[in-house]
């Protein structure tokens, strides 16, 4: 529920920096088997990084140094979220890699055609 409500919600809400700081995508890839066999979880995990802007590897440096609302440094941040942007792609490729060329399809399909699920935040990763 909190995942598909992060879709719903603007990119300055609290609840987003909240998911973005506590992302449960590593956790759940650890599962890799149990992601690998759902392939539409997969492509929720896929569509929810891409949409909180996860997976993007062009964060600066200079970013380091911005605090969040309340003031505080953010550890998400620059070199810290293109490190943490570069596990999660890797994490995802070796999921990938468990599924079928049919599951692979699908996942595409899916990632692809999501209509209902707005991919706004982080059009570069989505592309």
């Amino acid at each position: 529920t909190l995942i598909i409500a992060s879709f719903r919600a603007p990119p300055t809400r609290f609840m987003l920096e909240l998911l973005r700081r506590l992302n449960p995508t590593g956790s759940l890839l650890r599962a890799s088997a149990f992601v690998a066999r759902h392939e539409y979880v997969f492509a929720l995990l896929c569509l929810l990084n891409a949409n909180m802007g996860a997976l993007d590897l062009e964060a600066g440096d200079a970013d380091d140094l911005e605090a969040d609302a309340k003031g505080a440094p953010s550890p998400l941040r620059g070199g810290f979220r293109a490190r943490a942007a570069h596990e999660l792609l890797h994490s995802l490729a070796r999921v990938h890699a468990l599924l079928s060329d049919d599951a692979k399809k699908r996942v595409l399909q899916t990632v692809t055609s999501a209509g209902a699920l707005p991919v706004a935040r982080d059009t570069p990763s989505f592309a």
